[in-house]
């Protein structure tokens, strides 16, 4: 609830900067236009003053908010929602060091009644047991990583793409299956070969029907839990806390996806001919439209740099030291993505301006040669 809340205020703040720098932006180029220009506007009546300022400012709202969401859509497009981008990142983490950090995280809890029962008459404490089973368990789970890892990165990656070509309304159905047998294998084989290596003292003097009996116990407690395949299928449900739904359901959400960036670059022209309707002026039509794209890439630009800045801050994502630096890395990837549109809409926005005041400056520069001419008919 506490990151819902976060990510829903911090949605806020970015739309209130948005719009505080928008109008900072119109304050200062505004002042800029008034001194190249040193006109007085045209007279109107005050209704139709009335409706063109509404209008105005209503498209002058919707504009920046717009390109901004486009460009968040662009930047997640190339990574979050590209399974190449998503496998990339997946092969850069270290599963041995996620896997030794979780084992210690688990192993800070108390073992089952069994083991303790299986280990007691030969272990002289408590802590002891715990140490020697976080011992065994890492050993064998980094073996049997080193031996395995490419063939279940290989099944991880299409396993990826199917999902994602689900959710993006690229087939039809999901139906993904890894055999996890030879992984559970794996597992109990490197257990017990590094128990019998290098036994507790506490074990010396056991049979082998003891010691297997032990390797069974640490097995059961640690990964008895892993099921013999690894399913997923359009009903397949994900629960999160009290809240279930199933894939297909998410699916109902993902598939307009792809199409929110068409949608947003359609809304913008739609407002750009708005602007040119309401105004029915190209020099305050590029005036607005460069103001909303410079602000909207500023906005961008100084989010990113702050995310960028506090995230590298933050420990405390996941309670395991390495898994959070690679999440803040992954995060710099997602964020470098987003530098392309930003810088973007910054070139095309000042651009925009630029010919604005260019064309304030010619209209400057006629307008002696106007009453001049003027005057000449006069006479």
């Amino acid at each position: 609830m506490l990151n819902i809340i976060i990510f829903i205020a911090t949605i806020v703040i970015i739309i209130l900067v948005t719009f505080r720098l928008l109008e900072l932006l119109n304050g200062i180029f505004g002042w800029l236009s008034s001194k190249l220009a040193r006109t007085k506007k045209e007279s109107e009546t005050s209704e139709i003053s009335r409706v063109r300022k509404f209008l105005t400012n209503g498209l002058n709202i919707l504009l920046p908010v717009s390109v901004g969401l486009l460009s968040l859509a662009y930047c997640l497009q190339g990574t979050l929602l590209n399974a190449d981008f998503v496998t990339a990142e997946l092969r850069s983490l270290d599963m041995s060091k996620v896997t030794t950090e979780l084992l210690s995280q688990h192993f800070s809890d108390p073992l089952s009644s069994k083991l303790v029962e299986l280990t007691s008459s030969r272990l002289p404490s408590t802590g002891t047991a715990l140490s020697q089973t976080q011992i065994y368990g890492t050993e064998s789970v980094n073996a049997t990583l080193t031996e395995l890892w490419p063939s279940l990165s290989i099944q991880t990656d299409t396993a990826i793409h199917s999902v994602y070509d689900y959710f993006l309304d690229n087939q039809p159905d999901l139906d993904v299956a890894i055999p996890l047998g030879n992984l559970q294998e794996a597992l109990r084989q490197h257990l017990k070969e590094a128990v019998f290596t290098a036994p507790a003292p506490e074990l010396q003097g056991s049979s082998k029907e003891q010691i297997g009996e032990y390797v069974d116990a640490i097995y059961a407690q640690q990964f008895g839990h892993l099921p013999s395949e690894l399913k997923l299928s359009s009903t397949t449900a994900v629960n999160i806390k009290h809240f279930s739904i199933s894939m297909g359901d998410i699916r109902r959400v993902t598939i307009f996806f792809p199409r929110i960036s068409t949608i947003l670059l359609a809304l913008i022209l739609l407002l750009i001919a708005g602007e040119i309707l309401v105004n029915r002026n190209f020099k305050i039509t590029f005036w607005n439209v460069g103001i909303a794209l410079l602000a909207s890439g500023l906005v961008g630009y100084l989010y990113a740099l702050f995310a960028r800045t506090i995230g590298v801050r933050i420990n405390g994502l996941t309670g395991l030291p390495y898994l959070n630096i690679w999440i803040m890395h992954v995060v710099t990837d997602v964020l470098v993505n987003i530098n392309g549109p930003v810088f973007i809409l910054l070139g095309i926005g000042g651009g925009m301006i630029i010919i604005s005041l260019l064309f304030t400056l010619i209209h400057r520069a006629r307008r002696p040669k106007v009453a001049e001419t003027n005057a000449s008919i006069e006479r």
